[in-house]
């Protein structure tokens, strides 16, 4: 039993190690994790934050250890309104609470930010569940409406729908083509001229 009162200072040990027991239930410390009364600081890390971690390779790890979910939570003043999770073997979880909003940035700079109302890219308030901000391109089909069966808008091609080479078609299902423009067309004084290779959907076109 020891016991002490006021300061004790010991002749021997790491200034700012944390005393524990190594495997000979010894008391001792080490440079591999010290404390100096404001940051707390693992295998060496000396990156100025309260909690700091050295190393290479995996750096930490968190494991459930049975099969239910886990999550680390962040709180602002006091409140919790972020988490990451481990939901299951095979879904990860990014979640923000009610009200809060997630920023996505890259080059120290934001790029995108999800709220309850959609994603915003080149935008931080989307008005529609994707508002995009700036010029995209797409290497394959675009759609507007379902994936199968009717849909209203599509640019691109339709493997089931003929006429597929750089077809436009408004109103399309996979078996059936309203109007289609398969090859051709041209914008002229502000009016766009349809000039299609073939009719389509039984359907004739007229220019404007």
């Amino acid at each position: 039993t020891l016991s002490a009162s006021g300061t004790t200072t010991l002749s021997g040990g790491t200034a700012n190690g944390v005393l524990y027991l190594n495997g000979s239930k010894a008391v001792t410390s080490g440079s591999a994790l010290t404390f100096d009364g404001t940051a707390l600081s693992i295998s060496g890390g000396t990156n100025g934050n309260r909690f700091n971690v050295g190393g290479s390779g995996a750096m930490a790890s968190f494991d459930t250890r049975a099969a239910v979910d886990g999550r680390i939570e962040y709180a602002y003043n006091g409140t919790n309104i972020f988490y990451t999770g481990i939901d299951s073997a095979s879904l990860m979880t990014l979640m923000a609470r009610s009200g809060v909003s997630l920023a996505f940035g890259a080059n120290a700079s934001e790029q995108m930010r999800l709220t309850s109302t959609g994603l915003g890219i080149g935008t931080s308030s989307p008005a529609y569940k994707l508002d995009v901000v700036g010029t995209g391109t797409f290497s394959s089909t675009l759609r507007a409406g379902t994936a199968s069966g009717s849909k209203v808008i599509q640019l691109g091609a339709d493997t089931p729908t003929a006429n597929d080479g750089g077809a436009i078609r408004f109103n399309t299902s996979t078996t059936s083509t309203n109007w289609q423009i398969s090859s051709n067309f041209v914008v002229t004084d502000s009016s766009l001229e349809f000039t299609p290779s073939t009719t389509a959907g039984g359907s004739s076109w007229t220019t404007p």
